[in-house]
């Protein structure tokens, strides 16, 4: 008996029973991270990765376990074998929408970025920089990338440019649900303030100025200064500035998640 080709509704109940069994599994693998049970979620992220070799949210998650392990090397292998398989379509990542296309950019965005951090731990910026420049090929709006790219320039010495990306990286956590956006504005405060930079925009002083201020626990001044840049720049001619001073008071407010 020939084998009849599943239906696209099945092949859809199909996608749809292995997306919620990933999810599930991903819960309990950041379960364990929170209670800093790092090698045991990295077990049950490589067994997932076994039943489940069509995700590429597992091997996104086991990449940044092997980081925070300290196991670059392995980190940078298994983003870049992740990568590879996925844009020669050996991944089933249904682009048969826009929203599913998009979730599928967003994930090889997130697997360069991984790769990225892995290639500067390995003191290997300029690697680093051609692959999260290529993240952001993919998502141009992951406020975790610009940031990811903003730190490897400052490694080579590019403190100007990475001022760019280090506002970028505020500004759009202003229009992007992630998770952790509290500690991301906090640590880009914090980087941005951690170089002198210099800038023809007068916008991108106060913003440094801010972050100074804000590294040197002024609340006060640093309040002062991202409000004064809320208030000399336009929502619409200024957008990326307006948008970082405020996700960097909202900061100050209490206000991010």
């Amino acid at each position: 008996m020939v084998a009849m080709p599943a239906s696209n509704a099945a092949l859809d109940l199909l996608c749809t029973h292995w997306e919620v069994a990933v999810d599930t599994a991903l819960k309990r693998i950041e379960s364990l991270e929170q209670e800093q049970r790092l090698h045991e979620a990295l077990t049950v992220t490589e067994e997932q990765m076994d039943r489940y070799p069509q995700s590429i949210c597992l091997p996104l998650k086991r990449a940044h376990l092997l980081i925070d392990l300290g196991r670059h090397e392995e980190a940078k292998r298994v983003a870049g074998h992740a990568i590879k398989s996925a844009t020669m379509g050996r991944r089933d990542h249904r682009t048969s929408t826009t929203w599913e296309q998009g979730q599928f950019t967003r994930g090889l965005a997130a697997l360069n970025a991984a790769l990225g951090i892995a290639l500067r731990e390995l003191r290997d910026p300029n690697a680093a920089k051609v692959v999260l420049r290529e993240a952001l090929r993919h998502d141009r709006h992951d406020p975790a990338v610009h940031f990811q790219l903003a730190r490897v320039l400052d490694v080579l010495r590019r403190p100007n440019e990475a001022l760019v990306h280090y506002i970028d990286a505020l500004a759009e956590t202003e229009v992007r649900d992630n998770t952790n956006i509290r500690n991301l504005v906090s640590e880009t405060l914090y980087f941005l303030a951690d170089q002198e930079r210099h800038s023809s925009n007068p916008l991108h002083d106060l913003i440094v100025a801010g972050a100074v201020a804000f590294a040197h626990h002024d609340r006060r001044a640093a309040h002062a200064k991202f409000s004064d840049v809320r208030c000399t720049s336009s929502p619409i001619e200024d957008a990326r500035e307006h948008r970082a001073a405020q996700a960097a008071l909202k900061l100050f407010w209490g206000r991010l998640p």
